[in-house]
């Protein structure tokens, strides 16, 4: 088995250390369900200098029926808001997460109490919205530039990622 772990670094203008940790917890008993993660995501898209409330969309189909088990949002430093909704074939939206003051430092996976069922044919909508104006105290770009997508903090991304387990391997 592999391990990856992805780290993002940003240039201060200072000398830095990395203190990334990695820690693993094995389980006594075996897995009754593999984790899987998903995302709806968007890559097609640039944000022009100024606009204070740039929208960007995306959306997932569930294929089968799931239990999603959390959410993670992911944008970079120009970022606002983002809400994930699933909506089931029968017309019934459910909020997933919606980060209302995007905070680049305060990335996390969000962690639902009771697992949610998604039937197959649900659709995970995106909705993100980022302020790419001078007014924006966390714009890296001084005047503002159009910005798109990019692996730098300096260029944004737009993910919605969601942790499920197929529901026919899983009891809540």
């Amino acid at each position: 088995a592999d391990i990856v772990m992805q780290v993002h670094y940003y240039r201060t203008g200072h000398v830095e250390y990395d203190r990334s940790r990695l820690g693993l917890y094995f389980s006594k008993v075996p897995d009754t369900a593999r984790l899987h993660i998903g995302s709806a995501i968007n890559s097609d898209f640039v944000i022009p200098a100024g606009e204070a409330w740039y929208e960007v969309l995306a959306s997932r189909e569930v294929k089968e029926d799931v239990y999603l088990l959390g959410a993670m949002p992911h944008m970079h430093l120009l970022g606002r808001d983002m809400r994930l909704v699933a909506t089931t074939p029968e017309g019934e939206a459910h909020d997933l997460i919606w980060v209302k003051d995007w905070d680049f430092n305060w990335q996390d996976v969000y962690h639902y109490q009771t697992p949610l069922r998604l039937p197959v044919g649900t659709t995970i909508n995106l909705v993100a919205h980022f302020d790419n104006s001078a007014e924006n105290p966390a714009n890296p770009h001084t005047p503002p530039i159009p910005v798109g997508w990019g692996e730098k903090t300096t260029d944004e991304m737009c993910i919605g990622f969601f942790y499920y387990v197929k529901a026919n391997q899983f009891s809540p």
